[in-house]
């Protein structure tokens, strides 16, 4: 049979075709060069290709490995069919509609911080500051408890917008014949990107950080050195190690974090796993 007699071809194919016009954004944001027709086009197209679902694919075969990773790629398809058609309702100021649609998606997908990051976003947009806040905390929770990690840089600079209540939209550029819209915004700055604080400016901590400063000094002339940040739990050393890891930055250091795992089934040396990562 053709790929297109396949309901599943079907769904991967305009699935990839729709995150392609989406791809390299921010999943809060959708493209400036996108207007609203073409978008609400998109919305349409994942609307058809989502409605084609009834339950979990192939549920008349057998668990055999083959056939539990091609039900794993379909279902990983649906959650980007489904975040994606949330961007650009967001991006259409369906702010209401988002939430309705992700809500479900990322309470049955604690660790898709994703899918969180748009649910708080859609919540703070509409409105509800409080269930916003409520929804970073849940991710933050699952994320500590089954993973022993805290949530990446969007969840954090996220949080921070919430309570700033900095979540303005993010509104298409309009095409022809449309009426007047918010410009889109600048380009961000050229060079590499921030080493990302999770909270306002550092206050105090001065002689601890005039210690780790001068262990730069030594390693700018090419001695090793370490340092150990020791304090009960809530005082501050990760904080403290954000703004070291910023400043080091700065001065042009490479600047790579491990995180040890709460979970016994970690592989060993795991933090030094995602060390080596990075320089790779």
């Amino acid at each position: 049979m053709p790929p297109d007699a396949v309901d599943a071809h079907r769904f991967a194919q305009v699935t990839r075709d729709v995150h392609a016009h989406l791809d390299g954004v921010g999943p809060p944001d959708v493209p400036s060069g996108l207007g609203p027709a073409e978008l609400a086009g998109l919305v349409d197209q994942l609307t058809e290709a989502l409605s084609w679902w009834r339950a979990e694919p192939y549920t008349d075969l057998d668990d055999r490995p083959a056939v539990q990773a091609e039900r794993a790629r379909l279902q990983d398809l649906r959650l980007t069919a489904v975040a994606d058609r949330a961007r650009i309702q967001l991006g259409l100021g369906h702010d209401s509609a988002a939430v309705a649609e992700l809500g479900p998606a990322a309470h049955d997908h604690p660790l898709r911080e994703d899918l969180w990051a748009l649910l708080a976003l859609a919540l703070a947009r509409a409105g509800r500051q409080g269930d916003a806040l409520q929804a970073l905390c849940a991710v933050r929770e699952a994320l500590d408890a089954e993973l022993g990690i805290d949530p990446g840089p969007q969840l954090r600079d996220l949080e921070v917008a919430v309570l700033r209540q900095d979540v303005g939209p993010t509104r298409p550029t309009p095409g022809p014949g449309t009426g007047p819209m918010r410009p889109p915004p600048p380009a961000p700055r050229s060079g590499p990107p921030p080493i990302a604080r999770s909270g306002p400016p550092l206050v105090g901590r001065d002689a601890e950080m005039a210690s780790l400063l001068a262990l730069l000094d030594d390693a700018g002339s090419g001695t090793v050195r370490s340092a150990l940040l020791v304090g009960e739990p809530g005082i501050g050393k990760t904080r403290l190690t954000e703004e070291f890891a910023a400043r080091a930055a700065g001065r042009g250091f490479g600047v790579h974090v491990g995180r040890c795992s709460s979970d016994e089934g970690a592989p060993p040396l795991w933090p030094w796993v995602t060390v080596l990562g990075s320089l790779a």
